[in-house]
């Protein structure tokens, strides 16, 4: 039953770190283009990582120093590793910019003198 609501966590997550990071000040004076192209460029890279490394995880691994052992858990065709990278990008993308959103009309509303 929980597993189902793993995504969903993940999403709200991403969504309230990014409202967060976009700014919640009268002096932040970021754009919103670069806001969302921020955002974009967030959820480019976390899809990437994720093509590049699917099929294997790490184990024995230090948490502060990092090493361990790769071990592939399967072999993924090129295609199985852009689709799972594409996905990710979608789930994050849309999750960033709900959040960059979300933070910009907070911030507006702030220096409109409103309570939010």
């Amino acid at each position: 039953m929980f597993q189902y609501l793993a995504p969903v966590i993940q999403f709200a997550a991403v969504v309230i770190v990014v409202r967060a990071a976009a700014g919640l000040t009268r002096e932040s004076r970021v754009p919103a283009w670069r806001a969302y192209s921020v955002a974009l460029i967030f959820s480019l890279v976390i899809g990437y990582m994720s093509a590049v490394d699917y099929g294997t995880h790490r184990e024995d691994t230090d948490p502060l120093y990092g090493g361990g052992e790769t071990v592939v858990d399967f072999q993924p065709t090129e295609r199985e590793r852009w689709e799972h990278g594409l996905q990710l990008f979608e789930y994050a993308a849309c999750a960033s910019c709900v959040g960059v959103w979300l933070g910009l009309k907070q911030r507006k509303s702030i220096s409109d003198g409103e309570t939010v």
